[in-house]
């Protein structure tokens, strides 16, 4: 049953987004979310390959230090670990990234790109 709500609300969520024309897989299955933007007027955007060799190439140069500062560790002592929420410098990588693909690909909101 949760599965079924699950995809229900992400068909819904999806929807959505197709008004704006951008489908992006970072928090959801490339799988969904591919065949749910073959329903709707919608682009597919694949961040999550351009997260993953991000991620590859930030540990690469610094090791997993390097990694965390994508990530809201901030003060362990006051929280617990956190690697599921991006930090400032975080989400500012990823929205290049998005910034960058909507550009790739000729969409208008890609004109807003400085």
């Amino acid at each position: 049953m949760k599965k079924v709500l699950n995809l229900r609300l992400f068909s819904i969520a999806c929807a959505f987004l197709a008004i704006i024309s951008i489908l992006f897989t970072n928090a959801f299955s490339p799988a969904i979310a591919e065949a749910v933007s073959a329903d709707y007027p919608a682009v597919l955007l694949r961040i999550s390959t351009h997260d993953n060799s991000n991620h590859t190439s930030l540990y690469n140069y610094g090791g997993a230090a390097e990694t965390v500062k994508m990530h809201c560790y901030a003060d362990t002592a006051k929280t617990s670990l956190d690697n599921t929420h991006l930090s400032h410098a975080g989400a500012l990588k990823i929205a290049r990234m998005i910034a960058e693909e909507t550009k790739k690909l000729d969409l208008k909101i890609g004109d807003k790109l400085r």
